[in-house]
């Protein structure tokens, strides 16, 4: 019994810390993200233009059924990935080399034409750790304040319990 081999192409994206395994297949344009559509994953139109843009940009839209399992980071990042994904998957798409160089942005006089070059590069960036409380705040340098150990509390448990000596002061 003859199995029929259907025609895939994978990709994997990155962005921040999300990772996106995109499979194009021929097909109506069907999209599978995480067991949803796309319209549910990302709810945004923002999200699924720039999912969506290597697709456009290499004029395929509704030509290919999309599957995508992405996982971590937030919505921005996994859109990232998915475009990253996407991009890299369509580099794969024709074994002609041809189409390969259009395809990934390059023209045929050997300079860039844009194209799905930048959308097949990863984009390594992390955000930039946080300041303590600023970068020249005062408060940083100082001690933290902590109501539990005061100085007064520091200097009864050294000193001992002061003694009363017979008048009422107000501390």
């Amino acid at each position: 019994m003859a199995q029929t081999q259907i025609a895939q192409y994978l990709g994997t994206g990155k962005r921040k810390t999300s990772v996106a395994r995109v499979i194009l297949r021929p097909g109506e344009g069907a999209t599978w993200f995480n067991g949803r559509t796309i319209e549910e994953y990302f709810p945004r139109a923002v999200h699924r233009q720039l999912a969506l843009s290597p697709l456009k940009l290499a004029e395929l839209e509704g030509r290919y059924d999309i599957r995508v399992r992405v996982h971590g980071g937030g919505p921005s990042g996994q859109a990232g990935a998915v475009r990253h994904g996407i991009a890299r998957a369509l580099v794969h798409l024709d074994g002609d080399r041809g189409a390969r160089e259009e395809v990934a942005g390059v023209a045929e006089d050997g300079g860039e034409q844009g194209g799905l070059a930048h959308a097949a590069r990863a984009d390594h960036r992390d955000a930039e750790r946080r300041g303590h409380a600023g970068t020249f705040s005062a408060a940083a340098s100082a001690t933290a304040w902590s109501k539990r150990t005061t100085r007064w509390t520091l200097a009864v448990a050294v000193a001992g319990p002061v003694r009363s000596s017979g008048h009422s002061s107000s501390r």
